[in-house]
């Protein structure tokens, strides 16, 4: 079957210098490069929290320590052990302790409501969790109609130095965050055991349990994509392997175990568990931990540990920008900042480098790729309005969407295909899904794309987004570009709604900035201004947020239910309103710093 150029893979050329075209990943499990860190630099520190570090030699110790009392409890090979935990050096040691036993890890969301963290602990049948003693209420009211037996809280107060502990008893608003982040209240007949008992009261330590690499499953990631149900997306130790190795190789200027990392995006992503631990694990550089929402904590980590990489997304390096408490000498040893989990609008990027005086590169990568799959090149080399360069060892081309045999000439837009070491083994207990995505090694990512004949790809938007009126295919994100040029337009979502004659109108959710009133002629002569007819919204509804997920991304089908609710029989049509004021200040709840809600 003809590629139409993809063969000749011309991404190869754009590649920064000393970077390779292809990774040799070892058949190993994701411990043994714990191992390797623990064997050759083992006085290095390995976790860096609060002002207090753990090295290597200790940080394995602990890990097996762990995995004996785990062992203890009943975790044997393939069970699931579930984590609800913010960044901190319980999750590390959970991570690590069940893939030495052969389990399977399975992080989830400290935000997650119960009826969600149900779902996902039926799904996936976990018997035994490590639950934050800050998140157990949730786990509580989720346990019901799960197979849970065992819940570990972590009390991680135990793991802070005395002046930390001092000021979360301070009654000010950074005692108070840190007293929510980090501590709760259990009642009195909670049934659990406690962390710090179990890695304390250890049988002895557990040795490795054989792994298949390519064929055993590491870790269970449920994706936030646009399924009607979230779904475990099961990736090998291979596939993390591989993910940490492509990630090494891309920054060539990397010196092993001379190094940190300034981990404050949340661990539960792939993302950024590929980036702030197992990768850095791989380099035997310090895992910072930051677990708290709050940038004052972020930059004394920072001040602290001079890390050289930053794995966030937009909405971190865009608070980072902004923030102002920052001094542009606090972060001068970043070197490699990557932003993933959404698209890093080429302004913000520019904003970041011109406070900061480092730049921060686009990538993309799903729960489905280990959370990797494209990377601008650092150096200078990036191309701030792309999602990148396909990584070392990966393929990609682009396909028709109805017909995901014929595959398009390049620049042309269809659907985004990966294959690489990195891609997935499939979904947890969902096979039919799993055929679906999952074809002859290449993932079906749904992403409509377009790869230049330099070989950088630009996402344009989801397959299942795209709108169709008058037999036109129109890409939200095309839209919602141009509003947010906009001065009065701080959010917006475009959608499709039924409409009998067209097919589907284009109805747009605008958020106005504080204090700005959103008038509809005006936009619409703004976006006619900018777009073809066919393309300048018919409906626009002013709403107080967008509902986003926890990644940051639009919920379209809840858009799509909001406006359809506000137009119908009964209700004003949200074209006749010729002003709405913006509703000052208000933002979608909760602000967040990474995907973490604060």
């Amino acid at each position: 079957m003809p590629q139409n150029g993809y063969e000749q893979r011309p991404w190869h050329r754009q590649y920064g210098p000393g970077v390779p075209v292809a990774v040799q990943v070892p058949p190993v499990p994701v411990t043994a490069l714990l191992d390797e860190a623990a064997n050759d630099f083992p006085r290095s520190p390995a976790l860096g929290y609060f002002g207090r570090s753990i090295n290597y030699r200790r940080l394995r110790q602990q890990v097996d320590l762990l995995a004996g009392s785990l062992r203890e409890l009943g975790v044997a090979r393939g069970d699931r052990v579930a984590m609800v935990l913010p960044n901190c050096p319980e999750f590390v040691l959970t991570f690590y302790a069940a893939l030495r036993l052969g389990a399977i890890a399975v992080p989830l969301n400290p935000a997650f409501n119960p009826s969600e963290l149900r779902y996902r602990l039926a799904d996936c049948e976990a018997e035994l969790i490590v639950v934050a003693e800050s998140s157990y209420e949730q786990v509580a009211d989720a346990r019901a109609g799960t197979p849970l037996r065992d819940v570990v809280v972590a009390e991680l107060a135990e793991f802070l130095p005395r002046r930390v502990r001092t000021r979360m008893a301070v009654p000010s608003s950074r005692g108070r965050a840190l007293r929510r982040e980090l501590s709760g209240q259990l009642p009195a007949e909670a049934q659990v055991l406690y962390f710090d008992e179990l890695l304390n009261g250890s049988p002895g330590p557990a040795k490795q349990q054989p792994i298949r690499p390519d064929q055993d499953i590491a870790a269970l990631f449920y994706t936030a994509g646009a399924a009607a149900r979230p779904r475990g997306a099961m990736l090998t130790h291979s596939n993390l392997v591989a993910a940490a190795y492509q990630s090494a190789v891309w920054d060539p200027q990397l010196e092993r175990g001379e190094e940190a990392t300034l981990a404050v995006l949340p661990l539960h992503h792939p993302h950024a568990l590929v980036l702030g631990i197992v990768g850095t694990v791989l380099a035997a550089s310090t895992v910072v931990l930051v677990p708290t929402g709050d940038l004052d904590d972020a930059l004394a980590a920072a001040k602290e540990w001079g890390p050289a990489t930053l794995a966030g997304s937009p909405e971190l390096f865009g608070e980072l920008a902004a923030w102002p408490h920052l001094h542009k000498r606090t972060l001068r040893s970043l070197r490699c900042c990557v932003s993933g989990l959404v698209d890093l609008p080429a302004e913000l990027a520019e904003r970041f480098e011109a406070r900061i005086g480092t730049a921060v590169v686009n990538s993309y990568g799903l729960a489905e790729s280990a959370g990797l799959a494209l990377v601008n090149p650092l150096g200078g080399y990036a191309r701030p309005a792309t999602a990148g360069l396909p990584l070392p060892s990966t393929d990609v081309v682009v396909v028709d969407e109805q017909e995901p045999t014929r595959i398009l000439p390049m620049g042309s837009a269809g659907e985004l295909l990966i294959r690489g070491p990195q891609v997935f083994a499939g979904y947890w207990n969902n096979e039919q899904d799993t055929a679906t995505t999952l074809r002859n090694g290449w993932l079906r990512t749904g992403d409509i794309a377009v790869m230049n004949l330099d070989g950088f790809v630009t996402i344009v938007d989801r397959k299942d987004d795209l709108i169709i009126t008058d037999g036109l295919g129109v890409f939200p994100s095309e839209i919602e570009h141009v509003l947010l040029e906009h001065p009065a337009i701080a959010d917006c979502a475009v959608v499709g709604l039924p409409d009998p004659r067209h097919g589907q109108r284009i109805a747009a959710a605008v958020v106005g900035r504080p204090g700005a009133a959103v008038l509809h002629d005006q936009l619409r002569e703004f976006c006619g201004g900018k777009l073809p007819p066919q393309l300048v919204p018919q409906v626009i509804a002013v709403r107080g947020d967008i509902p986003r997920n926890h990644n940051g991304a639009i919920l379209r089908r809840a858009v799509r239910e909001q406006m359809s609710e506000s137009i119908r029989p009964g209700y004003p049509d949200a074209t006749s309103a010729p002003t709405v004021p913006a509703e000052s200040g208000e933002q979608r709840p909760g602000s967040t710093i990474g995907g973490r809600t604060r």
